[in-house]
């Protein structure tokens, strides 16, 4: 029986012509930070999962929606980052553990876990807007402008959730 190893994955080959440093280190918070895409991801996740034990499916199914966009985001992020020149660890322990918190979102009314996830898109767009007057950089701006606009998405309905 043959072992899959990491190693033997295909690895993408991504050039970067001229490092920009400066714009890699204003994305880093977006990609891993407290507010960032990693983090965003889980806290969606754990509502998915605290809204499915609370029959509240099509809300739950829409939770879980923008966890993937959350970690689509987080993947375009982090080829944004090794493209500008930073080296980049996908594997950060967030702050804190969504999965094994003892204060689980459970404890929480439905309108309490929309307030939060509006609360966390509010954040990442103002986060998201700072970067966009921060940097200079073409392919960032593109980047960036692409998350910016599904992030407004994700709070519009979250709006029409309340």
């Amino acid at each position: 029986m043959q072992k899959f190893m990491l190693s033997d994955l295909p690895k993408e080959k991504i050039s970067c012509e001229q490092k920009d440093l400066r714009t890699a280190y204003l994305l880093k918070k977006s990609f891993v930070g407290t507010h960032g895409e990693l983090n965003s991801a889980l806290k969606f996740a754990r509502y998915f999962y605290d809204l499915s034990k609370k029959q509240k499916n099509l809300e739950a199914e829409f939770m879980l929606s923008i966890a993937i966009d959350e970690i689509k985001h987080l993947e375009k992020l982090g080829k944004l980052l090794v493209f500008l020149g930073l080296d980049i660890v996908y594997m950060k322990y967030p702050p804190v553990d969504y999965l094994l918190n003892k204060n689980t979102y459970e404890k929480y009314s439905f309108r309490k876990i929309i307030f939060d996830g509006i609360t966390t898109k509010l954040t990442s767009i103002n986060c998201y807007e700072k970067i966009l007057c921060e940097t200079i950089n073409k392919k960032a701006q593109s980047v960036v402008k692409k998350i910016l606009d599904d992030e407004n998405k994700h709070l519009s309905m979250l709006k029409k959730l309340i």
